[in-house]
Formats: C-alpha cells, sequence, structure tokens
C-alpha cells in the first residue's frame, strides 16, 4: 500500500554497528563487553521496568543500547510507511516532532526516507540521551537541521505531525496529551512495542484523540471502539526486517531474533480518513494453516462498527507462488475479498 510514494529512499534501511561507532558516547573496549552491557540493558526492559530510567544515565548503557536497539529498530519506520493509507504522506508535513526519540533512531531513519525538508524536532527526557542524539545526527544526519532537547516546541506554523516512538507506553496517554496540546498536530502516529500493555495504553490515547476530533486512519475502520475481548487479545501488527551483516553477526551472538518485530501502530489524523472498499478489511491475525486452507481473523466495518471475523482462503487452485506469496502476509495488511459461502463460526472467502 502506498509503496510507490517513496522512491530509492526507501532502499537505505539498514545501519551497521560501524555506521554508528565513531558517534557513540562510549568506546567499547571489545566485543564482549559490548554484548555483555547489551544484555544488561535487555534486564531493564524484560525484568527491572521500574528503574528503567537509570539505563539512560550511563553512557555506557546508552551505547549498548544503539548498538543493538537503534541498528535493528532503524529499518522499522520503513515498513510501517508501506502499512499506512496510501494518501498519508510524511512528506507533506512543514513540521515532525518525535516524542521519546532516545538515541536519534527514527530521526535518522526520516533522514533517509524524507524527500521534503521539514522543520525536525526530537525530544526526550533525557539529557545524556539528547546528547547521544545529537551527536549521532551530526556525524550522519548533518545536512539535515534538526532540533533536539529536553522541551517540546511549541506554537510551530504550518502542517504537523507527532510521533511518539516506543515512548507513550512509559508516560501514559495523559502525558501524551499534553504533548498533543503543545504541538496541536494534524496527525499522530503511535509506533509501539506489540504488547499487550502498551495496546492498552494506546487505546487510553485513541479514546482521546477521537474525543478531540481526530479520525482514526490505522488500522480500524471507523472511529468506533476496538471489538476485541480485551482480556484475552490485542491489536497488533508484525514488521518484516532485514539488518546490515555486523548487526545481524551480534543478534546472531546474542541468541536473539530482530527479523520479525511485533508492533503496536496507530495514526490519527485531523482528515477525513481514507474510504476503505466495502469488500476489504484489515488482516488482523494469521492462525495456524490447514493443508486444505489460511486461516485469518479479519477486522472492517459493519453496521457503523469496527467488527471481528474468521475466515478461511481455500488454497484449491493455487499455484506454489501464490500460496508463497499469501504464506508471507502479516497482520496490519489489508484483504480484498468476496464471501463465498457461510460457515458455521466463519467465512469462506475468496480475493478479488
Amino acid at each position: 500500500m502506498g509503496v510507490a510514494r517513496y522512491t530509492e529512499n526507501m532502499e537505505n534501511n539498514q545501519l551497521s554497528f560501524e555506521d554508528i561507532r565513531p558517534y557513540l558516547l562510549y568506546e567499547f573496549k571489545n566485543e564482549s563487553q559490548m554484548l555483555s552491557s547489551i544484555n544488561e540493558v535487555g534486564k531493564f526492559f524484560n525484568f527491572y521496568r521500574e528503574n528503567i530510567d537509570k539505563y539512560r544515565e550511563d553512557e555506557r548503557l546508552i551505547s549498548a543500547y544503539c548498538a543493538y536497539w537503534l541498528t535493528t529498530n532503524y529499518p522499522k519506520l520503513f515498513e510501517i510507511l508501506k502499512l499506512l493509507p496510501a494518501n498519508f504522506d510524511i512528506n507533506a508535513y512543514d513540521n515532525i516532532v518525535d516524542v521519546g526519540t532516545g538515541p536519534g533512531t527514527f530521526l535518522l531513519a526520516l533522514d533517509s526516507i524524507l524527500e521534503s525538508s521539514p522543520r525536525v524536532y526530537g525530544v526526550d527526557i533525557s539529557n545524556l540521551m539528547v546528547e547521544q542524539a545529537r551527536k549521532l545526527i551530526e556525524g550522519l544526519a548533518a545536512e539535515r537541521k534538526m532540533n533536539i532537547g529536553t522541551k517540546c516546541p511549541e506554537g510551530l506554523t504550518g502542517k504537523t505531525l507527532l510521533i511518539f516512538t516506543h515512548s507513550l507506553n512509559e508516560m501514559g496517554a495523559s502525558i501524551a496529551m499534553d504533548y498533543l496540546e503543545k504541538v496541536s498536530p494534524d496527525s499522530v502516529l503511535v509506533l509501539e512495542p506489540g504488547t499487550k500493555d502498551a495496546f492498552g495504553k494506546t487505546l487510553e490515547l485513541r479514546e482521546l484523540c477521537v474525543k478531540a476530533d481526530f479520525n482514526v486512519a490505522f488500522p480500524c475502520y471507523t472511529n468506533r471502539p476496538c471489538p476485541l475481548d480485551l482480556e484475552k487479545d490485542w491489536c497488533h501488527q508484525y514488521l518484516k526486517t532485514s539488518h546490515a551483516q555486523d548487526v545481524e553477526s551480534m543478534t546472531q551472538k546474542l541468541g536473539r531474533d530482530r527479523k520479525l518485530l511485533p508492533m503496536t501502530i496507530q495514526l490519527y489524523t485531523k482528515a477525513q480518513s481514507e474510504s476503505l472498499t466495502e469488500n476489504s478489511a484489515r488482516l488482523i491475525r494469521v492462525y495456524k494453516q490447514t493443508k486444505h486452507s489460511f486461516e485469518w481473523m479479519l477486522c472492517n466495518e459493519q453496521d457503523g462498527l469496527n467488527h471481528t471475523f474468521d475466515v478461511e482462503l481455500p488454497k484449491r487452485g493455487m499455484s506454489k507462488k501464490e500460496k508463497k506469496d499469501i504464506e508471507s502476509w502479516m497482520a496490519g495488511e489489508v484483504v480484498r475479498y468476496k464471501v463465498i459461502k457461510e460457515l458455521e463460526n466463519k467465512q469462506r472467502i475468496e480475493l478479488i
């Protein structure tokens, strides 16, 4: 969807450790120290989230974050833009404000992606993260003027995009709305981890954005509430990414896999949302396929409400190439279909 809007800039979607190494706040003594430092940061995310601010006060740990998480998160924005509606153009904004910019991960991605020259702002509460972001931008994106600091810009003129990058899940919806009041954006893009907890916080922001006259442009078909059983389930997408050779080697040594990344992606706009076709739905869940069919959960609009339903897509008559292509489909994509039979608990469909 909309990939043609972005030209060769979208091909530069990898960042190597060697690219960023000269601009890190801390120089690792050897690879062993770097890998152990990465594992140390990982413990804050997985076990000590209540003390997560502490790693942001240490140059060594911030540099470890850059070595692993910056390099593996960098490709995300390239893939996210492919999922968003065709009428969303990141080059159409006069201002882009990245809240929770960290070491500038998405600022660096924006530098590669943007064909326009908006005013770009990076905001983070950590002074040391801001210092690291400035150093990386000066080293890798010096030609693009970016303003990076701890204070959120106010009184911006022109069309504005506000992005929350892995920050809403830490600050919560009420603080996020404070940023909306300061920035007065035309669009809000939320990019958070694909966890149940993060989704709960994005739903809180979703409700507040709808009350503030934003429209849900992605992933929902309407502004009405999410139809999922939120006690058991949550809506998230998957991004398939590839990494530079030295980053891939690093992930293997760490025993981690960063090729398939779960994300919670939401887009709110003041403009009217793109009208999706009647015979389309968002792919919400990919179930285990059977010998004879692909099995999915889809979501679209029914009687003015968001509506989820299960479907089966028979494999009969498909070529090997068609099957392989459909096997690569992931949550977040749009499926265009027609119903060929109503079954007891699902619908049988064919693609159109």
